[in-house]
């Protein structure tokens, strides 16, 4: 069984923590002026683009922990 060791396991964080951060702001960015704006067409249109990048954020890092996973067990069977 292959084991992470501290080094490991922060910098998996920080992988982590950086798409999220990168995603996440530029959804915010793109969220705030629709929610000063009011309710309107575009301002919709801002929201669930809001929402669909930080939902696409999110699948970024599952993808990452995923493959993150597969990568140790396959490092697991060769030793």
């Amino acid at each position: 069984m292959a084991e992470l060791s501290f080094p490991d396991l922060l910098a998996d964080g920080f992988v982590i923590g950086s798409i999220l951060l990168c995603w996440w702001s530029i959804a915010l960015v793109v969220t705030l002026p629709a929610l000063i704006l009011g309710s309107s067409p575009l301002t919709d249109t801002l929201r669930w683009f809001g929402i669909l990048l930080m939902v696409t954020g999110a699948g970024n890092v599952l993808v990452y922990a995923i493959a993150r996973g597969i990568v140790l067990s396959e490092d697991a069977q060769f030793q």
